[in-house]
């Protein structure tokens, strides 16, 4: 008798996991410099006031973002990035333990935040995929599966949509 290659997930953690990705979706696409790693100032020029973000890149180098002249609706932005009322990713931490706890097959800890790091930057939005065994256990929760087969592994594998994923790359993810 062959070994199977999977188990179906119950109903309830496909749900879960529906519910999960509906979410962080939403999240997503509503994303704004409010929710990024950095700070705001104010400077003015020539007279006129103007808001920026400060940030840090992939290099670590201090990087700034114009926001806009100074106006109730850039300080309002900046009141809200300063001082949210709900952290925009707090709906989803309860959400993914009930998919785990379900049955759903997590990624690593510091594979989430390497991942959340290249969403941060706009990797995503510019068109890049997850490739790889993170792509493999996403669409194994999605269809409702889990698999007994393809381990994990200490690798974040990703790519850019195009004509083909050939050139996909490695990025090792320390503690």
């Amino acid at each position: 008798m062959p070994i199977p290659l999977h188990v179906e997930l119950p109903l309830s953690a496909q749900t879960a996991y529906a519910q999960l990705a509906d979410v962080a979706t939403s999240l997503e696409l509503n994303r704004s410099v409010e929710n990024l790693h950095g700070s705001f100032s104010r400077k003015t020029v020539q007279g006129a006031a103007y808001w920026y973000f400060s940030f840090r890149d992939l290099n670590g180098q201090v990087r700034q973002l114009y926001v806009g002249p100074d106006s109730d609706a850039v300080r309002a932005a900046v009141e809200r990035a300063r001082n949210p009322a709900v952290k925009p990713d707090a709906a989803l931490a309860p959400l993914a333990k009930a998919a785990v706890a379900l049955g759903c097959v997590p990624a690593l800890p510091k594979h989430l935040r390497a991942i959340r790091r290249l969403s941060d930057y706009g990797f995503f939005r510019a068109g890049g995929v997850l490739v790889g065994t993170h792509a493999f256990i996403a669409l194994g929760n999605m269809l409702g599966v889990k698999w007994f087969a393809g381990g994990v592994t200490t690798d974040v594998d990703f790519a850019h949509a195009g004509k083909n994923i050939s050139g996909s790359t490695s990025c090792r993810c320390a503690d």
